[in-house]
């Protein structure tokens, strides 16, 4: 796909991430990289009209995930792309990334409030 974007071909690119994405019956664990990358792609080929869709879709894909290594691994690639997205400053589509790892990890936005908590210097007068 990153060779398509690089060579603006970036419909190809669509058209070759949505032929990726497996049914329902087909989906695993092993499919993470390829429903993060339709997510990348909806984002960088601005393709918002298609959220609310594809949203759902990406949703019960990650419900479906039942080992914890599996939702571990998961949850850490969405952060990663949130963590990207935030540095950036594009914080719409950090939130797309965050809102999924908490369909894995409903306890994540707590935590993340806390370490941002523990690392910040107390104020002096």
């Amino acid at each position: 796909m990153g060779v398509y974007m690089k060579l603006d071909r970036e419909e190809e690119a669509w058209n070759l991430i949505q032929s990726a994405i497996p049914s329902p019956e087909e989906q695993g664990p092993e499919h993470v990289p390829i429903f993060v990358n339709w997510v990348y792609l909806m984002i960088e080929l601005n393709k918002w009209h298609l959220w609310r869709k594809m949203e759902a879709r990406v949703k019960k894909f990650l419900r479906s995930l039942t080992d914890k290594e599996d939702k571990n691994f998961a949850v850490e690639t969405l952060m990663n792309e949130h963590t990207e997205y935030f540095n950036s400053c594009e914080y719409k589509a950090a939130e797309v990334f965050i809102n999924l790892a908490m369909v894995l990890d409903g306890d994540l936005f707590e935590q993340l409030l806390e370490r941002e908590t523990m690392w910040k210097v107390p104020e002096t007068e």
